[in-house]
């Protein structure tokens, strides 16, 4: 069994400390760990834009801005596949 991710799993030093058994933060627009996948529960992930309190991913963060910007600026050429976090592979590539 896991136990909530708390401050005391920062302050631990040392290799004895049972990080496997420490929970994972959860994005929940799109399920993956926050900060990103790479490094789950390294640092805090973004503040959503939706009610500025709920922690989520930095790829939702990015799309949620990505998304204000292109409500504000509907000109601007921001392929909308940036808007979905759970495309993070292809949101860089080069064909829109």
């Amino acid at each position: 069994m896991t136990e909530p991710f708390t401050m005391k799993h920062l302050e631990s030093d040392g290799p004895s400390y049972p990080w496997h058994k420490v929970a994972k933060p959860i994005c929940p627009r799109c399920s993956g760990f926050i900060p990103n996948n790479e490094n789950p529960g390294a640092y805090p992930g973004a503040v959503s834009r939706v009610d500025n309190e709920t922690e989520i991913c930095s790829a939702c963060g990015v799309a949620e801005a990505f998304k204000d910007f292109a409500t504000a600026y509907p000109d601007s050429p921001i392929p909308p596949k940036w808007f979905d976090p759970t495309a993070a592979g292809e949101r860089w590539d080069d064909d829109y």
